[in-house]
């Protein structure tokens, strides 16, 4: 049964204020159901976030599985508080599925574990604060407006999402807009993508087990790895020092050591920062034209919105703070189709979880697409409410610290590039809204494709018209 909500209020809970919404979460008792053995096990070859949501039906929203390999899956929110804030701590990234990760993106701030996290982390984080992310404006702009011109008539917006977030990332970051070898990048995050989704089975999911995939992944990493060698080469005898990312990642250095990074360090960063910045930010965008196509009205509303800020002028930073309902749809996509829906962890030492304890080296994991559709924290959950984020009623902050609202993670390993990613969709969403009529052919529902991000099968056709 789907809670209501009352046209005197615009919260998303059912409750008057979101679960665990005080400084530290408070414990659950929750007890973990134990479905039988090997329990529709299957299914994992097919979609993996429909088998954790089956699970989810069948034994509610703390399941210890036992199979060909086993889990804790949580869907409540102080369990997923709990494992966020106590990473580094209680639990860390050293589980099956991050193995395999790691294999194909090396030690990345993403994957890195200890000391090497701290070190990455600390020096990277000053280029991603909000100020750092918002010096990036003018170059996105400019890249987006650039890449817009291409654009009319029907297109695949998924596939050109994908291009056009692939250019604005890569200027932005790396001063270079990838434009000669965006096909390349492509393939090789597709190929990356791919195998780091495969399930952990046992011997055949291990990282060094000769499949397909990973000869592909390999290959596709010596690919990267050579352009990545190019880019460095061509920068470092350049002596430009030009204030982007790539001239923080190629100038980093170990505090303790003094040395600095080594090429394939850099290489792996990149590319890491490349799937985490263009991939999820293409997918998002995809998504909000899927939704806004749906919802007639609203995308009405948005495109009042922006006419009236805007007008005739150019976009500025200071203007993406007059469009609210840009940014609550952009949070609202992001809670019914998060990119990164999948998360785990894997415990250090003995741990009580909910009501049950839990031997060190357990894996735990989560899927946000079944955690942001959970009826205990969402009104009407299957449904594009944007209103949801209304910030006068609503502080994301808490939704975040509460557990129920993960799509940039939680806790110490919260996404780096959070502020980036928001201030890019916002920006290209204005950019493609004010200047095309995007219009979405009805049809049967959208197929989805999971694997390490969650995006259209077929990508988005729609038609564009420009607007006067």
């Amino acid at each position: 049964m789907h809670h209501q909500i009352s046209p005197e209020t615009e919260c998303p809970f059912p409750h008057s204020t979101p679960p665990n919404s005080d400084n530290e979460p408070r414990e659950s008792q929750l007890t973990a159901s134990l479905p039988p053995r090997f329990y529709r096990q299957a299914e994992l070859l097919g979609d993996p976030s429909d088998f954790l949501n089956g699970l989810i039906e069948d034994y509610g929203d703390f399941v210890h599985y036992r199979g060909l390999f086993d889990f804790y899956l949580i869907n409540e929110a102080s369990l997923v508080s709990q494992v966020f804030k106590q990473t580094h701590r209680q639990f860390n990234k050293q589980t099956p599925i991050y193995r395999r990760f790691r294999s194909a993106l090396g030690d990345s701030l993403v994957n890195a574990e200890g000391d090497n996290w701290k070190t990455r982390r600390k020096t990277m984080s000053p280029s991603f604060t909000p100020t750092a992310a918002n010096s990036f404006f003018a170059l996105m702009q400019e890249q987006t407006a650039q890449s817009l011109k291409r654009w009319g008539g029907e297109i695949n917006l998924g596939e050109a999402m994908n291009r056009l977030a692939l250019e604005v990332s890569g200027k932005a970051l790396f001063s270079c807009s990838f434009d000669e070898r965006s096909q390349d990048i492509f393939r090789w995050v597709k190929a990356v993508n791919h195998y780091s989704a495969q399930p952990p089975f046992p011997v055949v999911g291990s990282p060094w087990f000769p499949r397909p995939s990973k000869f592909k992944m390999e290959r596709a990493w010596k690919e990267f790895r050579s352009f990545v060698q190019e880019l460095i080469v061509g920068r470092r005898e350049g002596k430009e020092e030009k204030g982007d990312l790539f001239s923080v990642l190629t100038g980093m250095t170990n505090p303790e050591t003094g040395e600095g990074f080594s090429d394939d360090e850099v290489a792996e960063e990149i590319l890491g920062m490349i799937i985490g910045s263009h991939e999820s930010t293409a997918t998002t965008l995809t998504w909000l034209f899927y939704e806004l196509g749906k919802n007639a009205a609203f995308y009405q509303d948005l495109i009042a919105e922006i006419d009236e800020v805007l007008g005739r002028k150019d976009l500025t930073q200071e203007d993406l703070a007059s469009l609210p309902l840009l940014k609550q749809a952009l949070y609202e996509t992001l809670r019914l189709h998060p990119p990164f829906w999948f998360e785990n962890r894997c415990t250090t030492e003995k741990v009580t979880l909910g009501g049950e304890v839990l031997e060190k080296g357990a894996l735990v994991v989560l899927s946000r697409q079944a955690l942001h559709r959970n009826e205990k924290y969402w009104a009407d959950p299957e449904q594009f409410r944007p209103e949801r984020f209304d910030e006068k009623t609503v502080k994301i902050e808490e939704l975040v610290r509460s557990g129920c609202y993960v799509p940039f993670s939680s806790g110490p390993r919260m996404c780096i590039g959070r502020h980036f990613a928001m201030l890019q969709m916002m920006l290209i969403a204005v950019e493609v809204l004010r200047r095309f009529e995007v219009k979405v052919p009805e049809g049967p529902s959208a197929r989805v494709s999971t694997k390490l991000t969650m995006a259209l099968r077929d990508g988005l056709k729609v038609r564009l018209k420009a607007r006067g």
